[in-house]
């Protein structure tokens, strides 16, 4: 095993975590929370060092720092545009971020982030004690997840937290509440993709008992 590089056991009040620390291709000490018992243990995290270590040969080098206001506006501008999405998914992405993801983690680091996944689960704790529905919340976390899937293969971390957090059911029997911001830039999206009424030619048509 390469010099520097090793797996660690933590011993915390919720239980053992596993983490792995390495050199990057540059030679910057790289320290990572893979994530707790059961999910993990010593064999998985050696495995998940092996492949780090793979991408350092293949000239992965640690990410500058980013914040999660940084990723959501290349989301917006790159991930959102890469594939073709209905006008009102993309409609309801933005509000989601505007309205609740951005002014929760938009300062935060995401390299951070992404080795905390319990801060994902007390923003989902915090958002339904505030009166949201859980499918609402649940929503909030997988347009999260998609974001860290989206920066995970753009290389600017190397874990998704929401793989590990525990979301709310999709279903929850109640009539979703949204936003006034969001029910205004979904009627807007909606008006945009009316198509213009059809009319007849007036040759083809007759006029009863005529």
């Amino acid at each position: 095993m390469p010099r520097r590089a090793c797996v660690n056991a933590y011993h915390g009040v919720r239980g053992m975590s596993w983490r792995i620390q390495y050199e990057d291709a540059d030679g910057r000490q790289v320290k990572e929370t893979l994530g707790r018992e059961p999910e993990w243990n010593r064999r998985k995290a050696e495995r998940a060092l092996g492949a780090r270590l793979a991408d350092v040969e293949r000239g992965m080098r640690k990410p500058r720092r980013r914040t999660f206001d940084d990723l959501a506006d290349e989301f917006e501008e790159v991930g959102l545009t890469a594939r073709p999405r209905k006008k009102s998914t993309v409609v309801d992405y933005k509000a989601t971020l505007r309205n609740h993801l951005r002014p929760a983690f938009g300062h935060l680091d995401i390299g951070r982030l992404s080795q905390s996944p319990e801060t994902f689960e007390r923003y989902a704790s915090d958002k339904i004690a505030e009166g949201l529905s859980p499918k609402t919340v649940r929503n909030h976390l997988v347009l999260a997840g998609l974001m860290f899937r989206t920066a995970r293969r753009w290389r600017w971390v190397s874990e998704n937290p929401l793989d590990l957090v525990e979301k709310p059911p999709a279903t929850d029997g109640e009539t979703e509440t949204m936003d006034s911001e969001t029910i205004r830039d979904l009627f807007a999206a909606y008006r945009t993709l009316e198509a213009p009424p059809r009319t007849r030619s007036g040759s083809g048509s007759r006029r009863p008992g005529g």
